[in-house]
């Protein structure tokens, strides 16, 4: 997430296209920003549904 300008979220078998995140963040990234935690944050919550399935 740190360096990515694109994140893409796969399901399991078969694997196909569940999300596709566009990070729009100024690079460099400061990690401590809110927009930064907050991002990290909602693609780690679609990661957990995700394996909820």
């Amino acid at each position: 997430m740190f360096l990515s300008d694109k994140i893409v979220l796969l399901s399991r078998r078969p694997g196909s296209i569940k999300k596709i995140f566009e990070i729009e963040l100024e690079h460099p990234r400061d990690r401590e920003d809110e927009e930064f935690k907050d991002l990290v944050s909602e693609i780690t919550r679609a990661i957990d549904e995700l394996e909820d399935d």
